[in-house]
């Protein structure tokens, strides 16, 4: 197993993580909030996944944020076609990534000037797949709130991606 191998299988495990954490959802519970100025959890999941969009267009174009909000005036009905409309943005994400040259991990650095940043390639894929856990931890507080079943990330892995 190489670099390369192993960035995938790190993202693929939290996305995995992820896509159990929000099938606990009911669909009644996707408009839910624990405040105001919190995402809803269809907001989040919503966030969670248009990001490897997002990601995605920054890795290619060497720090520039997409100009547009892909999904702004898409309706939000399920856990199950959020998961859908996810997949094929995850999947050009993760091809982009297992065709790269182990080298660019270092050699090549994402600027991202409007966040203040200048990261390398290798580093900057950590913390993108690094987002995933980070939303896991806020819905698992959310499912807390709302006395929602919690998940068991032991049975998270699967090979659906």
């Amino acid at each position: 197993m190489n670099t390369i191998d192993l960035i995938l299988l790190n993202f693929e495990t939290t996305r995995n993580h992820s896509m159990q954490t929000w099938r606990l959802i009911p669909d009644n519970y996707l408009d839910w909030r624990p405040d105001q100025e919190a995402y809803s959890f269809g907001e989040m999941i919503r966030h969670v996944w248009v990001g490897d969009y997002e990601y995605l267009h920054i890795l290619k174009t060497g720090g520039l944020d997409p100009e547009e909000d892909i999904y702004q005036n898409v309706p939000i009905t399920s856990v199950e076609q959020e998961i859908e409309y996810s997949h094929p943005h995850r999947q050009q994400l993760l091809d982009w990534i297992r065709n790269l040259p182990p080298e660019q991990l270092i050699e090549k650095s994402v600027a991202r000037p409007a966040k203040g940043y200048q990261r390398p390639l290798g580093d900057m894929l950590m913390r993108i797949a690094y987002h995933d856990s980070v939303h896991i931890g806020y819905f698992k507080q959310y499912l807390r709130m709302v006395q929602l079943e919690q998940p068991n990330m032991a049975l998270a892995y699967n090979e659906e991606w």
